[in-house]
C-alpha cells in the first residue's frame, strides 16, 4: 500500500486473497488503513516528471547546493498569478443529508465564464519585493512582458540591487520567446535556468522552426519599424541595470 497509494480497499483486498492472505472485506482494509492513519483524500496535482526532468532537477540541486544566503540574495523570483473574481475554478465539496441536494444552502451559484479573472505580477528577493502588477487588457504575450514587465520592474528592481541581480522566471510561453531573450541580454540581465527542459526545447524547436520560414510582409515592417528588433529598447533610461561597484 505504501508503495502503492492510489490503490483501492477493493483492490488490495483482490491482491491479499490472490496471493493466499486468507479471506477479509474491503471493510477490513479500509479499517486497517484507518489504523494506520492512512485516509483516501484527494491527491496534489504536479507535472509528470519524465528522466530529462529527474536529471536536470539533480544538476540544478548539485550546482546549487553550496549557496550561501549571501548568493540567494542576488536572485529576483518573479511569477504570474491568476485570481477568479467570483470563486475559485477547482472542484468544490458540500457536506449535505440525503435529499437535500437541491437546498439552497447545498447548491453551488455559477455565473457566466465564471465572473472573470485577473492575472497579476510581482517579484521578491530576500530584501525587497516590488508592487503588485496588474495585468490589463489581455494576455500577457512576450512582447507586453518585455515592454510592461522587464523593462518597468525588473529591471529598476535589479538596479537598486546591492549586487549584480540574476532573474527567476519560469518557462511560461512569453518568458521563453526570443525577444524576451534578446532584452535581457541587451540589457545585461543575469537568466537562472529553469528546472524544466521540457519547455526549454519546446521553445528552441520553435525558434528553429520560426527562423526557417520565409520573413512575411509585417515582419518585415516590424524589421524596419524597430530597427532590427529590439533596437527599440535601446533608449531606456538605464539600457544596463547591472550595479556598477567601484
Amino acid at each position: 500500500m505504501l508503495r502503492n497509494r492510489f490503490q483501492t480497499a477493493v483492490g488490495l483486498k483482490t491482491h491479499f486473497i490472490r496471493f493466499g492472505g486468507g479471506n477479509l472485506s474491503a471493510q477490513t482494509v479500509r479499517r486497517r488503513l484507518a489504523e494506520a492513519n492512512l485516509k483516501q483524500l484527494r491527491p496534489a496535482n504536479g507535472p509528470k516528471l519524465e528522466r530529462g526532468h529527474r536529471i536536470a532537477r539533480q544538476r540544478y540541486v548539485r550546482a546549487h547546493l553550496n549557496w550561501t544566503l549571501d548568493d540567494w540574495s542576488r536572485v529576483m523570483f518573479t511569477d504570474e498569478s491568476k485570481f477568479m473574481l467570483y470563486k475559485h475554478d477547482g472542484r468544490q465539496l458540500v457536506y449535505r443529508r440525503p435529499g437535500e441536494r437541491f437546498h439552497q444552502v447545498c447548491v453551488e451559484e455559477k455565473v457566466a465564464y465564471g465572473g472573470g479573472s485577473v492575472q497579476v505580477w510581482a517579484g521578491i528577493s530576500t530584501e525587497a519585493r516590488t508592487e503588485l502588477v496588474l495585468i490589463q487588457n489581455g494576455t500577457l504575450n512576450a512582447e507586453r512582458y518585455v515592454e510592461e514587465i522587464l523593462n518597468e520592474h525588473v529591471g529598476p528592481f535589479m538596479a537598486r540591487m546591492d549586487r549584480h541581480g540574476i532573474l527567476m522566471h519560469d518557462n511560461a510561453r512569453p518568458h521563453t520567446a526570443r525577444i524576451v531573450h534578446d532584452y535581457l541580454e541587451e540589457v545585461g540581465i543575469e537568466l537562472m535556468q529553469w528546472l524544466k527542459p521540457h519547455r526549454a526545447r519546446l521553445g528552441r524547436a520553435s525558434e528553429m522552426r520560426e527562423r526557417s520560414k520565409p520573413p512575411t510582409n509585417h515582419a518585415s515592417r516590424a524589421q524596419t519599424s524597430t530597427g532590427g528588433g529590439m533596437g527599440r529598447y535601446s533608449s531606456a533610461p538605464a539600457p544596463k541595470f547591472g550595479v556598477q561597484h567601484a
